[in-house]
C-alpha cells in the first residue's frame, strides 16, 4: 500500500482527494467501514472509472463528480485521523489488539459473573496480574488474585454489583460501582462486626486489561461506610 498522502496520477493528471490507487483504497474503505460503522464513511461506488483511457469527459456527470470526491476525500481523512492516533481503528501497538469498548466488555463481564457467583477467572484475568489493595501491598499472580476473590465471595455470597459507570482510555478501565449484599463474617478490616447484616457502599476500581485480560487492579473503598451499616461502629 503507497504511503498515506501520495496523490494518485491518471493519464498525467493529479487528481484531488485521492490518497491510494483505486483498487487499494476500495479494499481500505471496506476495511474503515467495517470497523468504524459509525464513521460516516461513504462508500465511492459512485466514482467514474479512470482507467477507461478512451472515456470522453465531456459526458461524465460532475455532480456524480463532486460526490465521489467527497467520499474519497472522507475517507481520506479518516484514514489520516487513524494513522495519526497510531491505531488504525483499534489499539494494535505493542500487541494489543482491543478497542476501548472491548475493554470495558471485559471489566463488565467480570463483574456480570461475579453476581451469577461463578466467575472464569483464567479467561478474564491475565496470568500475572497485580492486585492493589489500600491496607496492604500488591499481591502479583492468579492464585493470589483468586483466593482474594473467594474470600469476598464466601464472606457475602449474595453478592451484587451495580455499575454506574464506565470510564475508558488506552490500556485502563474506570468503574464506579455499588456493592451489596449481607455479610456472613464476623470481622470486617480487624473489627468485630454482627453477623447477617446487609450493606450497601460505592467503590471506584481502576483496571489495566491487556490481551483481553484484567492485567492490573487499584480500588478506592468505603471501609467507613461499610462498617457502619455492618454495626460495628457507630454512626455518629
Amino acid at each position: 500500500m503507497e504511503a498515506i498522502g501520495r496523490p494518485a496520477t491518471v493519464r498525467q493528471k493529479q487528481q484531488p482527494y485521492s490518497c491510494l490507487r483505486d483498487e487499494e483504497r476500495l479494499r481500505e474503505d471496506e476495511r474503515v467501514r467495517d470497523e468504524w460503522p459509525d464513521a460516516g464513511v461513504a462508500p465511492i461506488r459512485d466514482e467514474p472509472d479512470r482507467s477507461r483511457a478512451d472515456a470522453d469527459e465531456n459526458d461524465r456527470d460532475p455532480e456524480r463528480d463532486v460526490q465521489g470526491q467527497h467520499a474519497r476525500h472522507d475517507s481520506c481523512s479518516l484514514r489520516l485521523f487513524l494513522a495519526a492516533r497510531g491505531t488504525n481503528g483499534d489499539t494494535r501497538r505493542e500487541g494489543r489488539t482491543m478497542t476501548l469498548p472491548d475493554n470495558k466488555s471485559v471489566v463488565q463481564e467480570f463483574y456480570d459473573q461475579w453476581n451469577s457467583g461463578t466467575i472464569d477467572i483464567e479467561r478474564l484475568v491475565h496470568q500475572d496480574v497485580t492486585n492493589h489493595q489500600p491496607d496492604r501491598g500488591p499481591e502479583v499472580g492468579l492464585d493470589a488474585f483468586r483466593r482474594a476473590i473467594d474470600g469476598v465471595m464466601s464472606a457475602v455470597p449474595d453478592s451484587t454489583w451495580t455499575t454506574s459507570r464506565l470510564v475508558a482510555e488506552g490500556d485502563f478501565v474506570v468503574c464506579h460501582n455499588t456493592w451489596s449484599g449481607t455479610y456472613g463474617g464476623n470481622v470486617f478490616r480487624g473489627v468485630a462486626t454482627p453477623e447477617g447484616r446487609q450493606f450497601s457502599v460505592e467503590h471506584v476500581h481502576v483496571y489495566r486489561v491487556t490481551d483481553q485480560r484484567i492485567a492490573e487492579h487499584w480500588v478506592v473503598r468505603d471501609d467507613l461506610g461499610m462498617l457502619q451499616q455492618l454495626g460495628a461502629i457507630p454512626t455518629s
